[in-house]
């Protein structure tokens, strides 16, 4: 994950290993979060629905056409989103690790969220149900009522990138969340 910046934070994922390395230049560290295996079942007093339409109107992607959707949890709306299903399976396959791994941790310090803050939808989209959105495709577009935002501006199915991008920076101080 990279913000386009060439001398930019990323993100790096090694999905053999489960593991989500977070590189910050300016402090030249590089923050390891394993992957650690919970019990994220979903509590039965939590019920997820999501309504979905295709976007006629929207053009299509790839022959695919887009569709939106509107994720709630206990009838509250959580998220928004407009997909496309069947574009880019790979990289959704990964976003889903990507989310599975970071809600594996967040499940680790549950107790320390507060009660406030353990929402229907706090829990179904960082805890118990993060790829949820992902199962409907590619996300174009997602959005919440809270402000989150966040658009797909381009993409190439077919791009190489070089493989020094997949490097982690020597002599970084490598922090470990255990």
């Amino acid at each position: 994950i990279d913000d386009g910046h060439d001398k930019g934070d990323f993100i790096l994922m090694d999905r053999g290993e489960r593991r989500v390395y977070s590189i910050d230049h300016d402090e030249q560290t590089v923050l390891v979060l394993h992957y650690q295996a919970a019990d994220s079942a979903l509590p039965e007093d939590l019920v997820l629905s999501a309504v979905r339409a295709p976007d006629l109107a929207a053009p299509k992607i790839q022959g695919r056409q887009p569709v939106n959707h509107r994720y709630l949890a206990n009838d509250e709306l959580c998220l928004q989103t407009v997909t496309v299903p069947g574009l880019l399976d790979g990289a959704v396959t990964a976003m889903a690790e990507y989310a599975g791994i970071l809600a594996a941790r967040e499940l680790q310090n549950l107790d320390q969220v507060p009660v406030a803050m353990k929402t229907p939808c706090y829990l179904a989209r960082y805890v118990h149900a993060p790829a949820w959105h992902l199962q409907d495709g590619l996300p174009l577009q997602e959005w919440d009522d809270a402000g989150y935002r966040r658009s797909l501006v381009n993409f190439a199915a077919t791009e190489e990138v070089p493989v020094a991008l997949f490097r982690l920076p020597a002599g970084y101080e490598k922090l470990r969340l255990n």
